[in-house]
């Protein structure tokens, strides 16, 4: 069976409580970037940074999927910072990945 490639990106931002009131982000970059992955990968980070949802209910070329909850580490106990993940289909089908990620708009 010949599996999708994918060129994705995650990105991520990172808020406190005081970032959460002013609404911007107390931290943001890149997890990763431009980097290639197929179908079992894919679904091995979308499944590491939480992701779980689409950007938009039409899912199409500019969909990207992100966490809809933080991640519940040391930082989130300890300091109340939540961070929160977006993965980017730079390039590949992005309605093959939904498929494969089992995300619905």
């Amino acid at each position: 069976m010949n599996m999708s490639k994918f060129i994705i990106s995650v990105t991520y931002e990172h808020q406190d409580e005081t970032s959460l009131e002013s609404g911007e982000p107390y931290e943001r970059g890149y997890e990763i970037e431009g980097q290639e992955v197929d179908e079992d990968e894919l679904k091995a980070i979308a499944n590491e940074y939480g992701v779980n949802a689409a950007s938009s209910t039409v899912i199409g070329q500019f969909t990207w999927f992100n966490s809809s909850s933080p991640r519940e580490d040391r930082e989130y106990f300890e300091k109340g910072i939540e961070k929160f993940f977006s993965l980017h289909i730079k390039k590949g089908d992005v309605l093959h990945a939904a498929r494969i990620l089992n995300i619905k708009g």
